[in-house]
């Protein structure tokens, strides 16, 4: 019946024969082929999201042949229950026996990341990208981009983030955080460019970050009344967007005003004679707070906006961009492993 590829219609007579033989009595050759129709089970009801099903039948799977390919599927099993302290050994030891499978350390990855343990999951996902198959996955190098910026290593993300956008450019996050990236290193240009196509796609309607940022861009390229749009469709995705809502304060006046644009020698000529003529009141010198201020005053709206977002910009955009974002996406891709374990179980018995 295995061999005919029809191993669940033999599932109930490996059930009987273990029940009055346990896996550790039998011989070498039964066990192999018992470990592999319960595999070859297990697997199913664990691509049908079945887990908790499936569990005991990868377990037994385990205990009759502890193999590289039984142990993954059987540790992300546990891994998709949330059985983290059983699933992480389990995974490290199937590693240990076949370094070349790249999809079980994105496991393990997979699993590092929802405890939010960024620098681990960034660990094991660059152990996955060292294999040539892998580079070409989309959802790993966006995954991958997510855990380095989440440890502060947004210029590091770029690359993976570019190859996700190259790859499957309908994919409005990976867009959205590679525009933060941009933004991230002044680069206010592509910034501008990158989010505009992100802004465009059906997913980022719900994004107000996307927004946000995209007005951000465009207020310091020097395009308030494009920057007010931007910051005006975030609030209106999210009204209680508190930084949109300080942006459209502070930036609706200059663009309703039409205030004469000064260039950046003009305002640092200004807030300098500012500060000189007021830099002593009645012979006491006034302090460095109110020189701040008076220098600010002495600013165009324009540049006032560009300063009072500016403080605000980098804690805003990483705590907004890395929202939802820990999405499984490589879950098709696990789901088509299960499929090829089982066919070579089946092309090549090891009894």
């Amino acid at each position: 019946l295995f061999k005919l590829r029809r191993a669940d219609d033999a599932i109930e007579d490996v059930e009987a024969l273990l029940e009055s033989k346990p896996m550790e009595q039998q011989g070498d050759t039964e066990r192999n082929l018992y470990s592999m129709i319960l595999m070859s089970h297990g697997c199913k009801l664990l691509s049908n999201g079945d887990n908790q099903e499936a569990e005991s039948y990868l377990e037994r799977a385990c205990e009759g042949h502890e193999s590289a390919v039984n142990l993954f599927p059987y540790g992300v099993c546990l891994g998709n229950q949330h059985k983290d302290d059983e699933a992480i050994p389990v995974l490290e030891k199937a590693m240990a026996l076949d370094p070349s499978n790249w999809r079980i350390p994105v496991m393990l990855a997979t699993i590092y990341m929802r405890q939010k343990k960024f620098d681990k999951a960034s660990e094991f996902f660059e152990r996955a990208l060292k294999q040539d198959e892998a580079k070409k996955d989309a959802n790993l190098n966006f995954n991958y981009a997510v855990a380095l910026m989440n440890t502060g290593r947004e210029s590091e993300a770029k690359e993976p983030l570019e190859m996700v956008a190259s790859v499957d450019p309908t994919n409005h996050q990976a867009l959205g955080l590679l525009g933060t990236v941009f933004l991230q290193e002044n680069d206010f240009p592509n910034a501008v460019e990158t989010l505009e196509k992100a802004a465009k796609l059906p997913g980022a309607k719900e994004d107000s970050s996307i927004f946000y940022n995209l007005g951000y861009a465009k207020l310091m390229n020097d395009r308030p009344e494009e920057a007010l749009e931007g910051f005006e469709a975030s609030l209106k995705i999210n009204p209680d967007n508190e930084q949109a809502k300080t942006a459209v304060k502070a930036l609706r006046p200059e663009v309703l005003d039409g205030s004469k644009r000064v260039s950046r020698r003009d305002i640092a000529d200004a807030a300098s004679a500012a500060a000189r003529e007021r830099g002593s009141v009645n012979g006491k010198r006034i302090s460095r707070r109110e020189l701040e201020r008076l220098a600010l005053d002495s600013r165009s709206p324009l540049e006032r906006a560009k300063l009072l977002l500016g403080a605000q910009r980098p804690a805003y955009l990483r705590r907004k961009s890395m929202q939802d974002l820990f999405r499984v996406g490589y879950v098709n891709a696990l789901a088509g492993a299960f499929d090829e374990i089982t066919a070579e179980n089946i092309a090549r018995p090891t009894y």
